[in-house]
C-alpha cells in the first residue's frame, strides 16, 4: 500500500483499564475520552508512564 504514516504517540497516552477480571490496554488522549469508547463496566484505569 502506498500512503503516509503518521505516529500519535507524542498526543496520546498509554493506559491499562480492568475491566470484568481481565486487563487490556489503550491509547487515549485523557481518561474522559477513553471512558467514552469503552462499553461496560471499567473497574480500573491507571495510565502507564515511560
Amino acid at each position: 500500500m502506498l500512503g503516509y504514516r503518521f505516529g500519535f504517540e507524542d498526543v496520546l497516552k498509554t493506559y491499562i483499564v480492568k475491566q470484568y477480571d481481565s486487563w487490556h490496554e489503550y491509547n487515549a488522549p485523557d481518561k474522559t475520552s477513553l471512558r467514552s469508547f469503552i462499553y461496560g463496566r471499567i473497574d480500573k484505569i491507571a495510565e502507564i508512564t515511560n
